[in-house]
């Protein structure tokens, strides 16, 4: 019996999302790294297959001709479930609900098809990475980056196949950054004597607020204050509030998005250190634990090849706001290989929910998109 499109999307989609990926102590994306190798081996026999460790039992798996132009970066790993049949989809009408239906399992399904249809010439155009750990620490990808060699000087466009239906073409970076401050211990009913550590830490965020938050084409630097934790140092118990004490410790995490192309972490680093010396503590500790830069911006030139391609498909779509947008950890590759990088994938809504779900209908729109820009290549 011969499967229409949408019978085999919904084939596809079942079995992927069918098999765990996510990460905890009993999991990882060892067994979907298998079921995709054996899909390769099946349907793609003529692609070489790269196998790269992250850790134990846990691969990146690159599969290439001999030299692909473009090359699609998927994402192995899902967040951990919530309810144990989020690993069952259930369809209703053109919606497909499950765990990484929509983020990202959906747009494997779309570019592998769109592979599928293509001429053997036309296929010897594209290759496939498929990466472990986004959603977590982003192991696979930060070890991708550095075996960055392995993809082929051939390739002049990355994709990264998850938005909705909207065609992204550049993303802010990030930093995560924590401070500790130490400030000098007092009565309340004298706070002069002392120096609040806590007041200090939101007056440190005010002043970082006015100097990092800057507006480009990326959109807007910004700076949030997601953690804080505020009290007097005791020796023997750590952390503790007194109603009667000025607290002289405070510790703030703060999450940054960065659209200044300029800001390295070492200015960044300095901008932090001279901003807090004029608040006149008596110490502080400042630890910046992940740094990663904006993104390459796609040229004109090749979002305009893709939205044609898209046209010359029967589809109109829209640029994406890099504003609104997360952070793609595939940008780690592209600064390393100076490879722009793309994202477009199939409509959904819901990510990491108990709801996400992905539409069937534009699984085999993004499918078309894909087969065209491809061969416009």
């Amino acid at each position: 019996m011969i499967m229409n499109n949408t019978e085999k999307i919904k084939k596809l989609l079942t079995k992927f999302v069918s098999i765990p990926s996510f990460v905890d102590s009993n999991n990882n994306e060892e067994k979907i790294t298998l079921e995709i190798a054996k899909f390769f081996k099946v349907n793609f026999s003529e692609y070489k297959k790269i196998s790269i460790q992250v850790e134990a039992n846990r691969h990146n798996l690159l599969f290439i001709p001999k030299s692909p132009k473009i090359i699609f970066c998927c994402h192995l790993d899902t967040v951990q479930p919530s309810q144990k049949n989020q690993l069952e989809v259930k369809f209703e009408n053109d919606k497909a609900y499950g765990l990484g239906t929509k983020d990202m399992k959906g747009g494997w399904v779309s570019s592998l098809l769109a592979t599928k249809k293509l001429t053997q010439k036309d296929r010897e155009k594209v290759g496939f990475l498929f990466y472990c750990d986004e959603e977590y620490e982003q192991k696979g990808m930060k070890v991708m980056a550095k075996n960055h060699k392995q993809i082929p000087a051939s390739v002049e466009c990355l994709v990264s196949p998850e938005s909705r239906f909207n065609l992204a073409y550049g993303s802010r970076g990030y930093a995560l950054i924590e401070i500790e401050i130490t400030g000098k211990k007092a009565h309340t009913a004298r706070p002069f004597q002392g120096t609040n550590a806590g007041e200090k830490m939101y007056e440190l965020y005010e002043k970082l607020s006015k100097s990092i938050e800057k507006k480009n084409n990326l959109g807007e630097t910004t700076i949030t204050l997601v953690g804080a934790t505020i009290g007097s140092l005791d020796e023997s118990k750590g952390i503790v509030s007194q109603f009667n004490s000025v607290p002289d410790y405070a510790k703030g995490i703060f999450s940054l998005r960065i659209s200044d192309t300029k800001l390295t972490e070492e200015l960044l680093k300095n901008k932090i250190e001279k901003t807090i010396k004029n608040l006149n503590v008596p110490g502080y500790l400042l630890k910046i634990k992940e740094f990663q830069s904006p993104g390459l911006i796609a040229s004109q030139k090749l979002l305009n090849k893709f939205t044609r391609s898209a046209k010359e498909a029967g589809y109109s779509i829209d640029l994406a706001d890099p504003a609104l947008a997360g952070y793609n950890d595939v940008l780690m590759l592209s600064a390393q290989t100076g490879i722009p990088l793309i994202g477009f994938g199939p409509y959904g809504e819901n990510n990491h929910s108990l709801n996400e779900y992905v539409s069937v209908q534009s699984i085999e729109d993004t499918a078309n998109i894909f087969e065209r820009f491809i061969v416009n290549f």
